[in-house]
């Protein structure tokens, strides 16, 4: 759960014009029901696009 807020934070400051309440209530699709799992890949993939793209070639 650490790792979820420091993240969480860090995505935070990134946008500070988002309300706190909306970006966790629509981080992943799933909103309330995402697993911890979940919403720790979509708080990576909103840290470092580049996790999400897949490599050329």
């Amino acid at each position: 759960m650490d790792r979820i807020l420091a993240k969480l934070g860090h995505v935070w400051r990134r946008v500070p014009d988002w309300r706190l309440a909306w970006l966790i209530v629509n981080l992943v699709p799933p909103g309330p029901k995402a697993s911890d799992t979940a919403i720790e890949l979509e708080l990576d993939r909103l840290l470092n696009p580049d996790l999400g793209r897949a490599e050329p070639g």
